[in-house]
Protein backbone atom coordinates (compact mmCIF):
# COMPACT_ATOMS: atom_id res chain seq x y z
CA UNK A 1 0.00 0.00 0.00
CA UNK A 2 1.42 3.42 -0.92
CA UNK A 3 1.11 6.56 1.15
CA UNK A 4 -1.95 8.64 0.28
CA UNK A 5 -0.83 12.21 0.93
CA UNK A 6 0.64 13.92 3.97
CA UNK A 7 0.26 12.05 7.23
CA UNK A 8 0.99 13.30 10.73
CA UNK A 9 4.38 12.50 12.25
CA UNK A 10 4.72 9.18 14.03
CA UNK A 11 4.00 9.16 17.75
CA UNK A 12 4.90 5.67 18.92
CA UNK A 13 3.17 4.02 21.85
CA UNK A 14 5.87 3.34 24.45
CA UNK A 15 5.52 0.29 26.70
CA UNK A 16 7.50 -1.48 29.40
CA UNK A 17 6.47 -5.14 29.21
CA UNK A 18 7.04 -7.23 32.33
CA UNK A 19 9.01 -10.46 32.00
CA UNK A 20 9.04 -12.99 34.86
CA UNK A 21 12.55 -13.58 36.19
CA UNK A 22 14.05 -15.56 39.09
CA UNK A 23 15.07 -12.37 40.90
CA UNK A 24 11.81 -10.47 40.27
CA UNK A 25 10.29 -8.96 37.18
CA UNK A 26 12.44 -7.63 34.38
CA UNK A 27 11.10 -5.20 31.81
CA UNK A 28 11.48 -5.11 28.05
CA UNK A 29 11.07 -1.71 26.41
CA UNK A 30 8.81 -1.65 23.35
CA UNK A 31 7.84 1.07 20.86
CA UNK A 32 4.74 0.42 18.77
CA UNK A 33 4.52 2.54 15.63
CA UNK A 34 0.99 2.66 14.23
CA UNK A 35 -0.20 3.75 10.78
CA UNK A 36 -2.10 7.04 10.82
CA UNK A 37 -5.03 8.51 8.91
CA UNK A 38 -6.99 6.26 6.56
CA UNK A 39 -4.41 3.51 6.94
CA UNK A 40 -5.20 3.22 10.66
CA UNK A 41 -8.84 2.36 10.03
CA UNK A 42 -8.36 0.12 7.00
CA UNK A 43 -8.94 -3.12 8.92
CA UNK A 44 -6.38 -5.66 10.15
CA UNK A 45 -2.79 -4.55 9.55
CA UNK A 46 0.39 -6.57 9.07
CA UNK A 47 2.87 -6.37 11.97
CA UNK A 48 6.65 -6.15 11.62
CA UNK A 49 8.61 -7.04 14.78
CA UNK A 50 12.03 -5.38 14.75
CA UNK A 51 14.85 -6.41 17.11
CA UNK A 52 18.11 -4.54 16.57
CA UNK A 53 21.49 -6.22 16.72
CA UNK A 54 25.00 -5.07 17.46
CA UNK A 55 24.09 -3.31 20.71
CA UNK A 56 21.69 -0.86 19.07
CA UNK A 57 18.41 -0.04 20.80
CA UNK A 58 14.91 0.04 19.34
CA UNK A 59 15.28 3.68 18.26
CA UNK A 60 17.51 2.38 15.44
CA UNK A 61 14.30 1.72 13.50
CA UNK A 62 13.04 5.32 13.88
CA UNK A 63 16.05 7.51 13.17
CA UNK A 64 15.15 11.23 13.17
CA UNK A 65 16.85 12.22 9.89
CA UNK A 66 14.44 12.54 6.98
CA UNK A 67 14.28 9.34 4.94
CA UNK A 68 16.05 7.18 7.55
CA UNK A 69 13.10 5.99 9.66
CA UNK A 70 12.29 2.39 8.79
CA UNK A 71 9.27 2.58 11.11
CA UNK A 72 7.89 5.59 9.25
CA UNK A 73 8.50 3.93 5.88
CA UNK A 74 6.46 0.86 6.85
CA UNK A 75 3.73 2.74 8.76
CA UNK A 76 3.07 4.98 5.77
CA UNK A 77 2.37 1.78 3.84
CA UNK A 78 -0.04 0.43 6.45
CA UNK A 79 2.24 -1.80 8.53
CA UNK A 80 2.40 -1.73 12.34
CA UNK A 81 6.04 -1.71 13.52
CA UNK A 82 6.90 -3.13 16.95
CA UNK A 83 10.50 -2.26 17.91
CA UNK A 84 11.93 -4.01 20.97
CA UNK A 85 15.01 -3.45 23.15
CA UNK A 86 16.70 -6.75 24.04
CA UNK A 87 17.36 -7.31 27.73
CA UNK A 88 20.44 -5.33 28.68
CA UNK A 89 20.00 -2.81 25.85
CA UNK A 90 18.32 0.60 25.73
CA UNK A 91 15.52 1.00 28.25
CA UNK A 92 15.15 -2.73 29.01
CA UNK A 93 16.31 -4.26 32.28
CA UNK A 94 19.99 -5.13 32.53
CA UNK A 95 20.09 -8.76 33.71
CA UNK A 96 22.46 -9.84 36.48
CA UNK A 97 25.95 -11.11 35.57
CA UNK A 98 24.76 -14.74 35.72
CA UNK A 99 23.14 -14.31 32.31
CA UNK A 100 25.79 -12.16 30.62
CA UNK A 101 28.62 -13.19 28.25
CA UNK A 102 31.65 -14.84 29.82
CA UNK A 103 29.89 -16.07 32.92
CA UNK A 104 29.88 -19.69 31.70
CA UNK A 105 33.58 -19.93 30.78
CA UNK A 106 34.21 -22.62 33.44
CA UNK A 107 31.38 -24.73 32.01
CA UNK A 108 32.65 -24.23 28.45
CA UNK A 109 36.04 -25.57 29.53
CA UNK A 110 34.33 -28.83 30.60
CA UNK A 111 32.61 -29.55 27.28
CA UNK A 112 34.07 -32.86 26.10
CA UNK A 113 32.25 -33.48 22.83
CA UNK A 114 33.00 -32.31 19.27
CA UNK A 115 32.49 -28.56 18.77
CA UNK A 116 32.26 -26.47 15.61
CA UNK A 117 32.12 -22.71 16.11
CA UNK A 118 31.14 -20.72 13.04
CA UNK A 119 30.94 -16.97 12.57
CA UNK A 120 30.53 -14.54 9.76
CA UNK A 121 33.59 -12.58 8.67
CA UNK A 122 31.87 -9.48 10.07
CA UNK A 123 30.17 -10.81 13.17
CA UNK A 124 29.38 -9.37 16.60
CA UNK A 125 31.15 -11.99 18.73
CA UNK A 126 34.72 -12.03 19.94
CA UNK A 127 37.37 -13.22 17.46
CA UNK A 128 36.92 -16.90 16.64
CA UNK A 129 40.37 -17.83 17.99
CA UNK A 130 39.45 -16.29 21.36
CA UNK A 131 36.14 -18.17 21.47
CA UNK A 132 37.78 -21.47 20.46
CA UNK A 133 40.43 -21.18 23.17
CA UNK A 134 37.83 -21.76 25.89
CA UNK A 135 36.92 -25.27 24.68
CA UNK A 136 39.97 -26.97 26.22
CA UNK A 137 38.29 -30.38 26.71
CA UNK A 138 36.51 -30.65 23.33
CA UNK A 139 37.25 -33.98 21.64
CA UNK A 140 37.22 -32.37 18.19
CA UNK A 141 37.41 -28.61 17.77
CA UNK A 142 36.85 -26.73 14.54
CA UNK A 143 36.26 -23.13 13.57
CA UNK A 144 34.78 -21.71 10.41
CA UNK A 145 34.63 -18.07 9.31
CA UNK A 146 32.02 -17.72 6.59
CA UNK A 147 33.03 -15.23 3.89
CA UNK A 148 30.72 -12.32 3.02
CA UNK A 149 28.58 -12.97 6.08
CA UNK A 150 27.71 -10.76 9.05
CA UNK A 151 25.80 -11.77 12.16
CA UNK A 152 22.53 -12.34 10.27
CA UNK A 153 23.68 -15.76 9.11
CA UNK A 154 20.51 -17.03 7.50
CA UNK A 155 20.09 -13.90 5.37
CA UNK A 156 23.58 -13.93 3.87
CA UNK A 157 24.09 -15.03 0.28
CA UNK A 158 26.74 -17.40 1.63
CA UNK A 159 24.42 -19.12 4.14
CA UNK A 160 24.60 -22.40 2.22
CA UNK A 161 28.38 -22.45 2.81
CA UNK A 162 27.64 -22.46 6.53
CA UNK A 163 24.91 -25.08 6.21
CA UNK A 164 27.18 -27.33 4.10
CA UNK A 165 30.07 -26.91 6.58
CA UNK A 166 27.73 -27.94 9.39
CA UNK A 167 26.64 -30.98 7.36
CA UNK A 168 30.29 -31.91 6.75
CA UNK A 169 31.17 -31.56 10.44
CA UNK A 170 28.20 -33.71 11.46
CA UNK A 171 29.23 -36.39 8.95
CA UNK A 172 32.86 -36.21 10.18
CA UNK A 173 31.78 -36.65 13.81
CA UNK A 174 29.53 -39.59 12.86
CA UNK A 175 32.37 -41.29 10.92
CA UNK A 176 34.79 -40.77 13.81
CA UNK A 177 32.30 -42.20 16.31
CA UNK A 178 31.67 -45.23 14.08
CA UNK A 179 35.40 -45.94 13.69
CA UNK A 180 36.07 -45.64 17.41
CA UNK A 181 33.02 -47.72 18.33
CA UNK A 182 31.44 -44.77 20.17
Amino acid sequence: MQESGPLPPLCPVELAVGVPAPDGAWQIAVSIHLPAGELASAGPRPVLVALPGGGYNRRYFDLPAAGFSQAEHHCRRGTVVVAIDHLGVGDSTVPPPAVTPGVVSAQIACIDVPVLLATGERDVCRPLTVELAGFVAATDLAGFVVPRMAHMHNFAETRTLLWERLDDFIAHVARTATRSGG
